[in-house]
């Protein structure tokens, strides 16, 4: 970034940071506090050491237990899925079954007396019958009624106390993916260390067997009970079966089966005479055809009545024909045998209509023998489906029945032989050396605690804190534009008879005001109008920033005009005009003095009050006479809660330049200033930090970094 061109607030530049300079930001961060961290490492190190140090020896005992989450249940219980994620779930449940207050008062009802000896010797001994305190003779002594003493706990609550001690100092975990548990317990007795590990593992198996028995008792009871009741119920569907084919009269199989074929063969006699029907219709028709012809005297062939087994009318139809044949114009003859044939086919007809009637009577009666059957069918299907709703509930119950009575041999069986899905697989032994962490772990952890501590602390105080310590804040939330840093007392009033001695200085002071002035030089240069340097309050560091800008563009070939503009405090005539010779009276307000060729000062008269309004006319006044001069005019104004609008207004101010104390202006408090007075906003072209000692020149101005000091 060239430093010597600093960006306008208007003017886009890319403030994106690549990792490498957060890296360094972070690092330099780190660099800045490390007083800080080193501290709240050694203290907190420490704090641990000692902590450790006054701990007694503790002792850990440790015994394991094996779960196979797919066996237990009883009954009929649907095994548990053969998922390890199901399996996982079953072994982690088991683990707050082993921390539960209803195991932990197993263990303490069965190792009570060493469990109140190692309570008695962790708790402070306190004597029976000890004397007053201070604070109860003082109160005897004023009268007031002493304090009730509260009363001794009960049973309950020892036992409890007892639990909860117990609970505190158990560890109960399961090691890695497998189905052991690991049980462990702390204490400073290493026989009581591994006792509780012990007590707890045999404990959790006798509970798991005690708990599984009474389920199977249970279940037992409950499958006996269901047993009893479903007995009842067979025999009541039984009996309701009993009863519905007494009442109903149901037919036997072999009756129904009968009826259907009784009823298939009417069926059958229908069909056939339903055929018989249909033939004799038919020969009727053909036989009206037949004399409808022979009474047109238009037989033509043989008749449509003729049938081969109809001997009479064949021979009676040939001998027709050959008479047609032998004497076809013999018309009596003709006549008579047609007559014949007539009276053969009449008879025909009235034998085929009878054979009609009589089919027609053995239909209607076989119908109504049909109706009859289908009626008695439709009765003996409704009582069988009524029958077979009856059976099906009877055979429904015996079959639950049945599989009740296999469940209660079961759970039985099983209330003979518990099978437990939990075993011991390890003992706890009295462990043989302490289980105290090493100090040199103890130290370490307190040290990285510290540290991390210390860095929480750190990263809290600078979000809380928006002091504005370096120049990250103001490009990042303003977008202003930073000047550089300026050290306490930067200025020698000797450099304005004399600019050249700028330039001059060696140290880490002399170099970084040097390079701040340079850069704040091509901001004023580029457009040679009004300068105004302010502050958000009355700061003396403003003066000489003030002061030695105007000697600096001195130095540089500059003609420079600086005016006092802070007329109720006069830092800048304070600083200056004791070094001042040749001070001229220009009016009543103004004094003019020129300390080298090229610098003119404006300051108001000594010893003489000015009024404000007066004071900024005459400024305007002197800078107008001024024009034709080229003068870069620098006005050391007043700070930006004062007066300053009335001096840019009258002034007619092109730029403003900011001197921020560092370490003492709020970012928030100047970024409300800005919103509320937005002429200073659109004029201000830059910020130094004034008052940064030497130490944190490097640390805050990115300008410095890599130079020697």
């Amino acid at each position: 970034m060239n430093h010597d061109l600093p960006h306008a607030p208007s003017v886009w530049r890319n403030d994106v940071p690549d990792f490498a300079l957060l890296v360094r930001r972070t690092l330099g961060g780190i660099r800045r506090n490390l007083p800080v961290l080193i501290l709240g490492s050694a203290l907190a190190g420490a704090l641990a050491t000692g902590l450790a140090l006054t701990r007694p020896d503790y002792y850990y005992g440790t015994s394991a237990i094996m779960i196979d989450p797919r066996l237990g249940g009883s009954g009929d219980a649907a095994a548990a899925p053969t998922i390890y994620l199901a399996d996982a779930l079953v072994v982690d449940s088991e683990i707050e079954v082993l921390r539960s207050d209803r195991l932990l008062r197993r263990v303490v009802q069965k190792l009570q007396p060493q469990i109140v000896a190692a309570m008695s010797n962790g708790a402070p001994q306190e004597a029976e019958e000890a004397s007053p305190g201070p604070i109860a003779r003082l109160r005897q002594m004023l009268g007031q009624p002493e304090e009730e003493v509260a009363p001794p706990p009960t049973a309950e609550e020892i036992q409890e106390a007892q639990v909860a001690w117990v609970g505190d100092n158990l560890t109960v975990e399961r090691q890695g993916n497998t189905f052991v548990i690991l049980i462990g317990f702390t204490a400073e007795d290493p026989r009581l260390a591994a006792d509780v590990a012990n007590a707890v593992a045999q404990e959790y198996v006798l509970f798991q067997q005690d708990d599984s028995r009474n389920r199977v008792q249970q279940e037992s009871a409950w499958l006996s009970a269901e047993m009893t009741r479903l007995s009842i119920e067979a025999r009541q569907a039984e009996a309701a079966v009993q009863k519905f084919l007494v009442e109903n009269d149901v037919p036997k199989d072999g009756e129904t089966g009968l009826a259907g074929a009784t009823m298939t063969d009417v069926e059958a006699e229908i069909v056939d005479q339903q055929r018989v029907l249909r033939s004799q219709t038919l020969f009727t028709a053909e036989i009206d055809t037949d004399i409808r012809r022979l009474q047109n005297e238009r037989v033509v062939g043989d008749l449509l009545s003729l049938k081969s087994d109809n001997v009479s009318l064949s021979r009676l139809m040939q001998q027709y024909k050959d008479a047609q044949r032998s004497d076809g114009g013999n018309t009596a003859i003709l006549a008579r045998m047609a007559g014949q044939i007539m009276n053969e086919l009449t008879t025909m007809r009235e034998a085929s209509e009878a054979v009609k009637e009589v089919t027609e009577a053995n239909l209607a009666k076989l119908e109504a023998r049909h109706s009859e059957l289908q009626a008695e069918l439709s009765q003996i299907a409704a009582t069988q489906i009524e029958l077979g709703n009856l059976q099906r509930e009877s055979e429904a119950v015996k079959e639950q029945q049945r599989s009740v009575m296999g469940q209660l041999q079961r759970s039985q069986s099983q209330d003979l032989y518990i099978v437990s899905d939990t075993r011991v697989i390890d003992d706890a032994v009295p462990p043989a050396n302490p289980a105290n962490p090493p100090l040199v772990l103890v130290l370490a952890t307190g040290l990285i605690g510290g540290f991390l501590l210390s860095l929480a602390w750190i990263f809290m105080r600078g979000q809380l804190d928006d002091r504005i310590r370096g120049p990250q804040p103001l490009r990042d939330r303003l977008g202003l534009s930073y000047m550089g840093s300026v050290p306490p007392r930067p200025f020698a009033p000797a450099a304005l008879m004399n600019p050249g001695l700028l330039a001059q200085g060696k140290s880490v002071d002399s170099g970084q005001l040097y390079d701040s002035l340079r850069r704040a030089a091509v901001v004023l240069r580029r457009d040679r109008g009004t300068t105004l340097v302010s502050s958000l309050g009355q700061s003396s560091s403003r003066a000489m920033l003030s002061s030695s800008l105007a000697a600096f563009l001195t130095s540089q070939g500059e003609k420079v005009l600086l005016v006092e503009g802070d007329i109720s405090n006069r830092r800048l005539s304070s600083v200056l005009r004791p070094q001042l010779k040749n001070v001229t009276p220009v009016n009543t307000t103004l004094d003019l003095a020129n300390p080298s060729e090229r610098l003119t000062v404006a300051m108001p008269n000594i010893g003489r009050s000015v009024d404000p309004s007066n004071y900024s006319a005459a400024i305007a006044a002197l800078l107008a006479s001024r024009q034709d001069q080229h003068e870069i005019v620098i006005i050391d104004g007043p700070p930006l809660s004062g007066a300053v609008d009335e001096i840019i207004a009258e002034a007619k101010v092109g730029k403003v330049l900011l001197a921020l104390p560092f370490g003492k202006v709020s970012l928030h408090a100047l970024e409300q200033i800005l919103d509320r007075n937005e002429g200073i906003g659109r004029r201000l072209s830059g910020v130094f930090l004034t008052d940064v000692r030497q130490s944190r020149l490097r640390r805050h101005d990115p300008i410095l970094k890599g130079k020697p000091a």
